[in-house]
């Protein structure tokens, strides 16, 4: 029988990978909201992989997507094990034999540690895949997707603003300004998407008729991203957002900067700016690793 040996996989940041003196992996720090991958040789057949603390890596007994999972390769007694950093904590993963869960062959601590930058200029960035939108207002030019959009006159009403979205979109971003329409008493955050300048903006008033128009037009599991400061704290508006176009919404809490990221990125899946995820029920809001846990469904990838 063999004794399983954990290895540090190729895509996993060194750094934060930590070996005994004769290159052993024995560690791992990985920010939550990700999905971590790790190399093992001498794995038998019959052996299962496990984690003793499931609130943090959740374990065997887990089988949504949270789940840990091995996978063999084709030949031989190596694999990968995948597992999901669903809170901060310790826990250790090792392998076992049913029906008995003791351990066989090394021990591998993880420790999950916070998914926050030190400042909003510095946020870690996650990556979309499949079919991308962005639009930006033009005094907030910040993503650039597969198809990107400066706002002018023509985008500047209800219809016009996710008009250009083509269908079968897999993620909608937005970057505008986030603030108070006005300086009344009953002032509500809105979104200025033909810059802050403009009159234009998509309040409580209008914010229906203006995401409804992604309603069965983009694909099943689409995602909206508000770069927009501080939309989450006008919740009735993000719930009427995510319920009118039929998807999940992701908005900060915190203030966002007005930075160019790479192609195909965004900058919200940070506790520097406190994302909040409204469901497409228009209900309350799901947890963000609860969201994250699903990111192979809708399609992007958190860096662990």
């Amino acid at each position: 029988m063999g004794t399983p040996v954990f290895a540090k996989s190729a895509a996993f940041p060194a750094a934060r990978a930590y070996l005994t003196p004769d290159k052993t992996l024995w560690k791992l720090d990985v920010k939550e909201w990700a999905f971590a991958t790790v190399d093992a040789t001498s794995v038998d057949s019959d052996l299962t992989i496990g984690s003793n603390n499931p609130t943090v890596v959740p374990g065997y007994f887990d089988k949504s997507d949270k789940g840990i999972k091995y996978t063999a390769a084709s030949s031989g007694t190596q694999g990968v094990v995948r597992f999901y950093a669903n809170s901060m904590g310790f826990t250790y993963v090792n392998f076992f034999r049913l029906p008995l869960f003791d351990k066989v062959g090394a021990l591998l601590q993880v420790h999950i540690i916070e998914r926050r930058s030190a400042s909003a200029a510095d946020v870690q960035l996650t990556k979309l895949n499949g079919k991308t939108f962005a639009i930006n207002a033009p005094d907030t030019v910040t993503y650039d997707m597969d198809k990107t959009v400066v706002s002018t006159g023509t985008e500047a009403s209800d219809g016009g603003v996710f008009a250009k979205v083509e269908s079968g979109t897999n993620h909608v971003v937005v970057s505008s300004h986030g603030t108070l329409e006005d300086r009344s008493a009953n002032a509500k955050i809105c979104l200025w998407v033909a810059g802050e300048s403009s009159s234009f903006r998509v309040n409580v008033g209008n914010v229906e008729s203006v995401f409804k128009v992604l309603n069965g037009k983009v694909a099943k599991d689409c995602v909206i991203w508000i770069g927009g400061c501080t939309m989450a704290q006008n919740k009735p508006w993000c719930q009427a957002a995510a319920k009118a176009a039929g998807c999940h919404l992701v908005a900060p809490v915190n203030y966002t900067t007005i930075q160019k990221f790479p192609k195909g990125n965004i900058d919200l899946l940070d506790r520097a700016l406190i994302p909040v995820v409204f469901p497409p029920t228009g209900g309350e809001p799901i947890g963000v690793n609860d969201f994250c846990s699903q990111q192979d469904k809708f399609q992007f990838v958190v860096p662990p």
